[in-house]
């Protein structure tokens, strides 16, 4: 233990001037992506990976970020904090959890790659597969992981639990209703209807469901509107 510690400090000891002031700025940029954007951390613990997270929500462009590897490092720094501040995702049971399934996420990826590789398991002949397969699904059900452990009741207690304990309000199905159908109304549209006015659609979100607490702001409603669009897209697309 007390090698690797060493061996850690002496990496870090050749760590250029150049490499710390780019960790310093995704550190800065991570504080910034936490504050306007926190419901990535539930698209992360649904399952959404970091790449989609940039993508969907456009974090380069939004927050002016001209390096991939930056917004990558920023994004991570928002969503498990450093040791300047506190990340989207604290609690240490959902970390455990969140990262385990990214993994096996990661994991059933690499398996499609290999696929068209014709390598690992899609090499084997029939009577290997079977074997490997038997073996794996044994395994798996005798220790109650992969698919033998994960439940859709799983994602939404974790994705809650995430919420919550950053003290902040999940988004009801009832909730997004009201906001999508806010949206193709003219009086809460701008722009000749190009876009929404997402803080007279905030302010009545807040009316009708919160009783008129500040609960769901401009930012809020913008970046859930942008995800439900997408998702709905997405949709249409698989269909086809």
């Amino acid at each position: 233990m007390a090698e690797n510690f060493e061996r850690i400090q002496q990496t870090q000891s050749h760590i250029t001037n150049k490499e710390v002031g780019i960790i310093k700025i995704a550190v800065a940029f991570g504080e910034q992506i936490k504050n306007k954007l926190p419901e990535l951390a539930d698209e992360y613990i649904k399952g959404n990976t970091a790449e989609e997270l940039l993508k969907t929500f456009d974090i380069q462009k939004l927050f002016g970020i001209t390096s991939v590897s930056v917004a990558r490092s920023a994004l991570q720094n928002a969503l498990f904090g450093t040791k300047e501040y506190a990340g989207l995702i604290s609690d240490p049971h959902v970390v455990a959890e969140v990262r385990i399934r990214h993994q096996s996420a990661s994991s059933s990826k690499v398996g499609k790659i290999t696929m068209k590789k014709k390598s690992g398991i899609f090499g084997m002949d029939e009577k290997a597969k079977n074997d490997a397969r038997e073996k794996g699904g044994k395994s798996l059900q005798q220790s109650q992981r992969g698919i033998h452990s994960q439940t859709h009741h799983d994602h939404i207690k974790f994705g809650t639990k995430s919420v919550e304990s950053r003290g902040l309000t999940p988004f009801s199905d009832e909730e997004l209703k009201l906001i999508i159908s806010l949206s193709t109304q003219p009086e809460y549209q701008i722009s000749n209807g190009k876009r929404i006015n997402a803080s007279k659609i905030a302010e009545e979100v807040n009316l009708k469901i919160h009783g008129g607490k500040k609960i769901r702001s401009n930012d809020s409603v913008t970046n859930i509107f942008i995800k439900q669009r997408k998702d709905q897209q997405k949709e249409i697309g698989e269909k086809i």
